[in-house]
């Protein structure tokens, strides 16, 4: 997932095995405005990060809900990088830790989001630990020693999400929460997003799609972009359709002990 949304358009499906979506022309320059249509087998029924889900649809999940929540650190080619933490501090035992939470982050009701919101969505996600917040600065305080804590706040299911009094889920991300329906979900763009407003106005997500009436929507122009399988990438790549593949998403190791 590209770290600037704000200069490129929604790129969720990036995630997925193969997307495809059609070739444009030479000399085509990007439009701003107007709706993303994509389609899609995954299905999404929460918009809750840490809510349970099918574990064939956690890519889905995670795609799209990061582009709406915000976590404190993000995870990019060089490791560990600040998000809605700027900076943060661990004690010599390795069991304090203190994050600075940026400041002048809007929500997606234009509020600001303060570091008690923040530590409030983590104790909802993050089990075993204490979590205060003071002055900005969220702190949390393990058990023992945990090094790998900041790999853990940078899964979506720790993402900062408030909880308005009518229900709705707030976000920091470029996108918000428009809609929620059966089979489909709508996302907006958040025009106060720190990074600056997305170019699409809307993303619209239909859900459950086999993959050929996902062909079919993209041929007959209902639809920008739609996920296959890899083992139909050889055959629709001679159909005058782009493709674009992701790293694999799951890792299988084996470990030889030294005896």
């Amino acid at each position: 997932m590209p770290a600037d949304m704000s200069r490129t358009t929604f790129l969720f499906p990036v995630l997925v095995s193969v997307v495809l979506f059609p070739i444009a022309g030479n000399g085509a320059r990007p439009r701003y405005g107007g709706v993303l249509r994509v389609e899609t087998q995954a299905t999404l029924q929460s918009v809750d990060p840490t809510a349970d889900i099918d574990p064939g649809n956690t890519w889905l999940r995670d795609a799209v809900l990061s582009q709406v929540f915000e976590t404190l650190v993000t995870v990019t080619p060089d490791g560990i990088r600040p998000a809605l933490a700027t900076s943060w501090t661990r004690d010599a035992d390795g069991t304090r830790w203190r994050f600075a939470v940026r400041a002048g982050v809007r929500l997606h009701d234009n509020t600001l989001l303060d570091s008690a919101q923040a530590a409030s969505s983590l104790r909802a996600s993050l089990a075993d630990v204490t979590i205060t917040s003071d002055s900005g600065v969220v702190t949390i305080e393990t058990r023992g020693d945990r090094p790998a804590l900041l790999w853990e706040l940078a899964e979506p299911r720790h993402a900062i999400v408030v909880r308005a009094s009518d229900g709705r889920l707030l976000g920091t991300g470029p996108f918000r929460i428009d809609r929620l329906e059966p089979g489909n979900l709508t996302i907006t763009a958040h025009d106060r997003y720190r990074g600056g407003r997305p170019f699409v106005d809307a993303v619209r997500i239909v859900f459950d799609r086999p993959i050929a009436a996902q062909l079919t929507s993209l041929e007959t122009g209902r639809a920008d972009l739609v996920t296959v399988q890899p083992t139909d990438a050889r055959r629709l790549a001679q159909r005058s359709l782009r493709l674009s593949a992701s790293l694999p998403i799951e890792l299988a190791a084996l470990v030889f002990e030294p005896h």
